[in-house]
């Protein structure tokens, strides 16, 4: 099955009407004018500007799809993100004209029993606690096709996102971040939850500074074993978190930890946004868990060296090895860290982030549908058959009952096939963007060669570094790729004004980052001088000083300006549609 493109402005009309998404009597006052346009895509821009349909609704619309847009009486507008369990999309109430924040089960969990046992765990959780900083859940569902919470709609990002687009937060900024999110956790812990995965991409940040905690899919219930039992069941008997940000106990026994190894995951994730690098920055999961149990993280002051040393010494106890050595609830670390907070606006890149993520969303599902043998040539990735799921071995085929909702989110699968640890070095794509004669060498030029060290990944997940006059990008398809002089860099650029390493690329957590490698001339992102950064489409990379690119997610500038998507984005930030969203899980 393929789903196709919609050309005919009558075809488009009549989807309209089936959809339900604009009243009927808009459509019978405004059919005339519509018919007027020479395509769909024109008819389609029309009721973006005029806020009767949002992008995500009308690219739907676009591809042919009328069906999937209501769960019960909730209207969906757009994709606010995407986990390894669920999708959260932004909705409206249709009784209330409320918005509030809708996640589902995947399609391919939707069926799983143990999967859905803690979704409903992760809802019980969130509906006991009322706070400022938490992320409050209002309700559950189950139409008989799907399984959703409705969830407090905020405009804003993860921490995550804000350090990888912005860079580490000032000190006093940071302070205040951690300081709202200890309030909201000592909240939970009066309430018999501890929440296991404290983490930067679990706390959402908006414009104006307001911090809240969110995601307790993982969560302990000290008052219900049996709840501790269903997870781990779920998940095996290892422990549970994120191995970054896990307190010493809690990686040895996640069931018998209390609220001081959420305090730990605090004082890790505080480490983070002061300095933009975790405490323990080596690899491997096993590696990382034997540093918070028996390392020292580099002294903060090293790394930010503006942290006054009282704030050092809070940061060292909230990341004491021994609990009890830590302050002995959210609450105390909360008090310690409010001397040193002051709450300031923090820039957020609201359409760049919600961009990123659709973009994630969509290579991913075309990877997993060229990895299943299917072919996405000729029609959109918002459509397709169902897929068997090669992370589990078998076919999924749902036992719920058919409905409009389930079409609503099989576009985001994101159950791609893990790539064969034993691949060879000869099997990794070798790309040459710029080729030279035999025997000449390069001058004041650019060669790529993709090393057989490094992860190699799938095409859809590359970006293009398309250099100012050039008509074709330099692919980035392995992680980590290094820019610079040096022969034995990813890409070579022999010039004087170029360092020997001056910069590396890194895919992490469904981003490309940019980071400087100490070079002289440094780098910029449109204008700004950066250290690390988040690399997003669109934007214009600047390596020493002298040096442009456009940043692409196609390989040729012509190729970038053709997707619908580009033209009714256009036509969004026209209308001014809010782009702002928060995400669950997202790093994993």
């Amino acid at each position: 099955m393929t789903t196709n493109l919609v050309t005919s402005t009558e075809q488009f009309i009549e989807l309209v009407r089936a959809s339900r998404l604009v009243e009927a009597g808009r459509i019978e006052r405004s059919e005339a004018a519509l018919r007027k346009a020479a395509t769909a895509k024109e008819a389609a821009i029309a009721l973006v500007n005029h806020g009767w349909l949002t992008r995500y609704q009308a690219e739907r619309l676009l591809s042919g799809r009328a069906r999937g847009f209501f769960i019960d009486n909730y209207a969906v507008q757009d994709l606010l993100g995407f986990g390894g369990m669920g999708r959260i999309y932004i909705a409206k109430d249709t009784t209330t004209g409320e918005q509030v924040a809708l996640k589902v089960l995947t399609e391919r969990h939707e069926v799983d029993p143990g999967m859905l046992t803690r979704m409903q765990m992760e809802a019980e959780a969130g509906m006991r606690l009322d706070h400022p900083n938490v992320i409050r859940t209002l309700k559950t569902g189950d139409t008989g096709a799907v399984f959703y919470m409705v969830m407090e709609f905020v405009q804003g990002i993860s921490l995550y996102e804000v350090l990888a687009t912005g860079g580490p937060l000032p000190w006093s900024q940071a302070s205040d971040v951690i300081a709202q999110v200890a309030q909201g956790l000592h909240h939970a812990h009066q309430r018999d939850l501890v929440h296991r995965d404290v983490k930067p991409a679990n706390i959402l940040v908006t414009e104006d500074g307001r911090a809240k905690i969110l995601d307790f899919g993982l969560a302990l219930l000290t008052d219900e074993e049996d709840a501790e039992f269903s997870l781990q069941m779920i998940f095996g008997h290892d422990c549970l978190g994120t191995a970054d940000y896990i307190a010493p106990e809690q990686s040895r026994n996640s069931s018998e930890v209390d609220a001081r190894a959420d305090v730990y995951g605090l004082g890790c994730t505080l480490y983070f946004a002061m300095s933009g690098k975790p405490p323990f920055p080596v690899e491997g999961v096993r590696a990382k868990l034997e540093a918070q149990r028996n390392e020292t993280p580099k002294p903060i002051q090293e790394l930010a060296p503006e942290t006054p040393p009282a704030l050092a010494g809070v940061l060292g106890r909230m990341m004491a090895k021994d609990p009890a050595d830590r302050f002995q609830s959210a609450d105390e670390a909360a008090v310690a860290l409010q001397r040193f907070a002051k709450r300031e606006p923090i820039a957020i890149p609201f359409q760049k982030v919600l961009a990123a993520r659709s973009k994630a969303v969509r290579r991913k599902v075309a990877a997993h549908r060229a990895q299943q043998g299917g072919s996405t040539t000729g029609s959109s990735v918002t459509g397709g058959p169902r897929t068997s799921d090669s992370v589990m071995g078998s076919s999924v085929i749902s036992s719920r009952q058919p409905g409009s909702t389930k079409q609503m989110h099989e576009e985001f699968d994101t159950s791609i096939q893990p790539r064969n640890p034993s691949k060879t070095p000869t099997d990794r794509p070798v790309e040459t963007v710029a080729s030279f004669a035999e025997n000449e060498e390069p001058t004041d030029g650019i060669t790529q060669t993709m090393r057989a060290a490094g992860q190699s990944l799938p095409m859809s997940v590359a970006l293009y570094l398309i250099p100012e006059g050039e008509e074709t990008g330099i692919g980035l398809v392995n992680s980590p790729t290094i820019l610079g002089r040096d022969r034995n860099c990813d890409i070579v650029w022999d010039h004087s004004d170029i360092s020997g390493k001056h910069c590396e690329f890194r895919f992490q957590n469904g981003f490309w980052t940019v980071t400087d490698l100490k070079s002289t001339n440094g780098i910029e992102i449109d204008g700004e001088e950066v250290h690390s950064r988040m690399l997003l489409a669109g934007e214009r990379l600047t390596v020493a000083q002298i040096y442009h690119f456009d940043v692409s997610d196609t390989p040729s500038r012509e190729k970038s300006n053709s997707p619908i998507g580009k033209w009714l984005g256009i036509a969004a930030a026209v209308a001014g549609l809010a782009g702002a969203i928060w995400w669950f899980g997202f790093s994993g």
